[in-house]
């Protein structure tokens, strides 16, 4: 059981994404959801070292509870984020970065990667918290904050994966 738990805890976090489907944006039932999953995010991984059962498997199906999370909470809270064409055309330049960055690591070990870096664990913290700050407080100024972060993420990330051999990860 102890050696399954933190890749159970991975995909309760991609079916709690999805229930998030089924709420209203910003309401407490999806406020209290979107923090189970990053609750769920972070135990996983903690736990899995903690108890030294970290998997290959474990690695691409925590990338992939993050993209589906991200996309289901992308998705639901499109129409609330003060979107200009300037943070548009910014927020695809970071997304076609790491996107890049993933098709390198990609090519170069025939597995689906992220790297899991400071920079993208403070986006990534950021970015779970930006929901609960656009339900308090609807400022363009956060998302600048988060998108600036993204970026250097994204860059140092693009970096590792052209210049950095695999252990880097």
């Amino acid at each position: 059981m102890r050696k399954r738990l933190p890749n159970w805890l991975t995909a309760g976090r991609i079916l709690l994404s999805l229930s998030l489907g089924f709420t209203v944006p910003l309401s407490a039932a999806f406020l209290l959801l979107y923090a189970l999953c990053g609750v769920t995010d972070m135990l996983d991984g903690y736990l899995a070292r903690k108890w030294q059962v970290q998997t290959p498997l474990g690695a691409r199906l925590d990338t992939m509870a993050d993209m589906v999370m991200l996309a289901v909470a992308l998705f639901l809270l499109w129409h609330y984020l003060p979107l200009t064409e300037t943070v548009v055309v910014w927020f695809a330049v970071v997304a076609s970065v790491k996107l890049f960055s993933i098709l390198v690591w990609f090519i170069r070990t025939r597995r689906l990667l992220a790297h899991h870096s400071g920079w993208n664990k403070a986006v990534g913290l950021l970015l779970f918290l930006y929901p609960f700050v656009l339900a308090l407080w609807a400022s363009p100024w956060g998302l600048f904050v988060l998108l600036a972060l993204a970026s250097i993420a994204a860059l140092a990330e693009c970096y590792h994966a052209c210049v950095h051999q695999e252990r880097s990860l």
